[in-house]
């Protein structure tokens, strides 16, 4: 035990603590910067002084400086997925509290979990791919997929980083629906209807309608923009572009207006831009973004959330169900006021607002939890554990 009365035993100490704070919530991490850029945004959306923080900015194997990263995402249960350039290419998880770990060979740019909490993720060497946990994998497509975008039904929209856009039904069904000069994002916001694609080679953000079967029309020019790459929207539908040429963030309201930019200084040029590749939203209340690019991968605490997926309820994060006695499968779950419980399909149940399910409410029942749940033909489901 130290005796913390004694001035140098005091030192190491708050030395201790000193780094125990630098490593944050993430002890396998080497310490990173704390400040990396600085959000430069309305006060609605970040506090003055809000700062771009390093999450990896070392490499986990060699100690080295990182080179480009790629295609983060965010789970369910904290844990963080990305990519880094080296030894190949490798996909890497973060579990929370836990130290980096290799997940599955290859770059991947584009991430996103589908409706059953699968990874999805697409490269322009691997394709399109749904991992297991232990990273096995099951080929979707073999052709080049820079990045995708999916709906609540398992279709997506999918680019090649060269100048086609797909669509790709629920069914699997791929479908060439239009040609741009160099396409390196895509992002289909469902229930607004509209889809965004990162055209660097004609200098423009491109804002389409988009129906559910993929159809797209009404091509408008949101946002000119030469380097733009992965895109996200916030809870108000504001648009964040990565650009990588100038090492920013551009943030712009739903009609294309500039509101403000977050730029990236990376370990290899910390008194220059760097290149911002993709971003996701995180963190226990949605509001982390987490930005790769040259240099790891960063993160910046924001005052607004990530968009709400549609059938997503902010009421339980997870929850695993179990049929009653005599329930059929698949059993229907919702929340007393009719919004999806997300996190169903884990165990194999489907998850349908009962809405939609036959155009009328099921009677619900109050189970010990207090939570409301029905199911199809009024059978019920009995929540194993929620938080």
């Amino acid at each position: 035990m130290h005796d913390c009365s004694h001035p140098q035993s005091f030192g190491k100490v708050r030395m201790s603590i000193a780094m125990f704070l630098a490593l944050g919530s993430n002890p396998g991490l080497a310490p990173a910067q704390t400040n990396y850029g600085v959000a430069d945004l309305p006060m609605d959306l970040a506090a003055a002084g809000t700062v771009v923080e390093g999450v990896v900015n070392k490499s986990p194997t060699t100690g080295g400086l990182l080179g480009w990263c790629d295609g983060p995402v965010y789970g369910k249960d904290g844990t963080i997925y990305f990519s880094i350039n080296e030894d190949g290419g490798w996909m890497w998880k973060i579990p929370p509290g836990g130290k980096p770990g290799k997940f599955a060979k290859e770059m991947y740019q584009g991430t996103e979990f589908d409706a059953q909490d699968r990874l999805l993720a697409s490269g322009v060497t691997a394709g399109l791919r749904r991992f297991n946990p232990d990273g096995t994998f099951t080929a979707l497509e073999t052709f080049k997929v820079k990045d995708m975008s999916q709906g609540t039904s398992g279709a997506m929209f999918l680019c090649d980083h060269a100048t086609m856009v797909y669509f790709r039904s629920a069914a699997g069904v791929v479908t060439k629906i239009t040609g741009n000069n160099t396409v390196t994002g895509v992002k289909w916001i469902e229930e607004k209807k509209l889809l965004y694609i990162a055209a660097p080679g004609d200098g423009k953000i491109w804002r389409f309608n988009a129906t559910d079967d993929g159809v797209l029309t009404n091509r408008t020019a949101f946002a000119s923009l030469p380097h733009s790459d992965g895109l996200e929207v916030d809870e108000n539908y504001n648009v964040y572009i990565t650009n990588w040429g100038d090492g920013a963030i551009d943030v712009r309201d739903p009609d294309g207006k500039l509101l403000g930019r977050i730029p990236v200084k990376s370990p290899h040029t910390p008194n220059g831009s760097s290149n911002v590749t993709n971003v996701c939203w995180g963190g226990a209340d949605n509001k982390s973004l987490y930005i790769t690019g040259d240099g790891g991968l960063y993160k910046v605490q924001l005052k607004v959330a990530g968009r709400k997926l549609p059938g997503a309820s902010t009421a339980i994060r997870s929850m695993r169900m179990h049929p009653a006695a005599g329930a059929q499968s698949p059993v229907q779950a919702y929340l007393w006021n009719g919004s999806d419980l997300p996190g169903m399909a884990l165990k194999g149940f489907a998850s349908t607002n009962a809405k939609t399910l036959d155009g009328r409410l099921h009677s619900p029942a109050r189970l010990g939890t207090g939570i409301y749940v029905a199911t199809a033909g009024n059978n019920l489901a009995v929540p194993e554990a929620s938080k």
